[in-house]
């Protein structure tokens, strides 16, 4: 996901900028996840994508729903952010990847006030119901698989664990 530049001090300044992150450790951990200044956006936009790949493959209608809920935050084609993404979701992050980015994401939330952090979890449980149900189901029944039911109740526990 590099930017092209090769400067870690320059990229991790880029990310203070956008982000009004001021902690160096979280700067230095989204640099090293690759995030930059341009893509940093789609940190909170990782566990759907995981939530996507949760059967194995990520469907037209998951795919749709990951893309409406990015471009909400800005990610729009012509993007750098929006390149990564669609790469994601042909190409499945790996375990370790969704791993270190949830620990970001907790690290990240830690920082915020209580409020956001609460608000920013509850986005992102009801985010990833609604790619899991996006492709599922007949009648509303059977619209989550087991391993979307299963990925979901983890990052809900994850979350509740922040506040």
């Amino acid at each position: 996901m590099s930017d092209g530049t090769h400067d870690p001090e320059a990229v991790e300044r880029d990310l203070a900028r956008v982000t009004g992150l001021k902690d160096r450790d979280v700067l230095a951990q989204l640099r090293l996840l690759g995030f930059t200044a341009d893509t940093v956006v789609l940190l909170f936009l990782v566990p759907l994508v995981q939530v996507a790949w949760a059967n194995g493959s990520v469907t037209a209608a998951e795919r749709a729903e990951v893309l409406s809920r990015a471009a909400r935050g800005g990610v729009l084609p012509g993007t750098r952010s929006y390149a990564v993404l669609t790469r994601w979701l042909d190409v499945q992050p790996d375990a370790a990847f969704y791993s270190a980015c949830f620990d970001a994401i907790r690290t990240v939330a830690l920082l915020l006030p209580e409020e956001t952090d609460v608000s920013i979890a509850h986005e992102l449980l009801r985010s990833g119901r609604a790619v899991a149900r996006a492709s599922g189901g007949v009648l509303g029944f059977g619209a989550i698989s087991a391993e979307e039911k299963a990925l979901l109740a983890r990052l809900a526990a994850e979350l509740a664990a922040l506040h």
